[in-house]
């Protein structure tokens, strides 16, 4: 019988999902009993699960139709807390819960600024999702949220009392991290030192703004050599590389796609750039301070002024502005490499954080 049960869609290429699967590798390796349950056993990160991590396959391609194999599971398994993430997971562990009619402390995530991801989800599912979101987190035992700029959006765009929600940064900066921090990258854009690489992680996507990241980039090679490497996958790419052309930079700009372990690449890159229009507590911001790179991210809502502290780790710019950002550009490739704080850091590190997610989850 497990302590606690870790409820996702799948483990696909997204950022919380892999942020979560570590939650529950974490809490696994602490001592907690620990099940992780998806609604369909897919994706790259798969083969980040350890073996100490027993996975419970519902075998369900549409998460909120995997209601009545949750509600089975955890009459049989009986977790005393079950954690879940995406509004639809969310949902799903909800509905799913009060179908067993037994107690079970209910924790639900939410990982991104809601208002902002909702302003550009009109089609009728994610209407509908948006409605039972309303009407079911209230009955959570706990809302987390990755940052409190995520909590304060969420309370009062969902219209629920801030006292709900609980913050707990995700653990990033774990022993697995540096590990993977030191594997070996080959792209011939690190080959040529003379020339300094600028990198950006993330889904191609117009949250990420990769528009404007261009065209600051542009801007930067008019007054420097310099390339810039953008890592992940999405529906933009071909619009993307048709605007780096247009620019003029398509030879100095590489889409080399999604890579399960980017962290090698932060620490071989000059600088580490977030041009996002919103977030939730960008992880690959994180990881980028924990490599020890120079960065520069946009001030969206919500995230990059905690993690920067309010602008006093390094430069935050006014989202969608090419020259504020190329001007912060220039100025941090042109600055010493950054040793960051312990104090910076330790935020991030698994300690806190595993702690926290026993305290909701199982109430000690």
């Amino acid at each position: 019988m497990p302590d606690v049960a870790v409820f996702l869609p799948n483990l696909n290429g997204g950022g919380a999902e892999r942020s979560l699967l570590k939650v529950a590798r974490l809490l696994s390796d602490d001592g907690t009993e620990t099940q992780l349950v998806l609604a369909n056993a897919v994706g790259p990160y798969m083969s980040e699960v350890t073996p100490a991590l027993n996975v419970v396959n519902l075998e369900k391609s549409n998460t909120i139709r995997a209601v009545g194999k949750l509600a089975t599971y955890l009459r049989r398994a009986k977790p005393a807390g079950l954690l879940s993430g995406l509004d639809h997971a969310n949902v799903t562990a909800l509905i799913a819960s009060r179908l067993t009619l037994k107690p079970l402390r209910v924790v639900v995530s939410v990982r991104n600024t809601l208002s902002a991801e909702y302003a550009t989800k009109q089609g009728r599912k994610e209407q509908i999702v948006l409605a039972l979101t309303r009407k079911l987190y209230p009955g959570a035992t706990w809302i987390t949220t990755v940052s409190d700029g995520v909590a304060d959006d969420a309370a009062k765009f969902l219209k629920i009392d801030r006292s709900k929600f609980r913050t707990i940064y995700n653990p990033l900066l774990d022993e697995d991290f540096y590990t993977k921090l030191e594997a070996p990258v080959d792209h011939p854009f690190f080959q040529d030192s003379r020339q300094p690489s600028i990198l950006a992680v993330g889904r191609l996507s117009g949250q990420k703004d990769y528009p404007t990241l261009l065209k600051a980039f542009g801007a930067v090679r008019k007054h420097r050599a310099a390339r810039l490497i953008i890592l992940g996958e999405g529906p933009d790419l071909e619009s993307l590389q048709a605007l780096a052309k247009e620019l003029g930079i398509s030879g100095e700009v590489s889409f080399a796609g999604f890579q399960v372990n980017p962290y090698p690449w932060m620490k071989r890159a000059d600088l580490f750039v977030l041009a996002s229009k919103f977030e939730g507590l960008p992880g690959v911001l994180i990881q980028a301070i924990g490599a020890g790179t120079r960065v520069v991210s946009t001030d969206c809502p919500s995230g990059p002024s905690e993690i920067l502290l309010q602008g006093q780790v390094a430069p935050l710019v006014p989202v969608g502005d090419a020259d504020k950002l190329a001007e912060a550009m220039l100025h941090q490739l042109s600055t010493p490499t950054p040793v960051y704080s312990e104090a910076v850091l330790e935020r991030f590190r698994p300690e806190s954080c595993i702690q926290a997610y026993k305290e909701v989850l199982l109430g000690n």
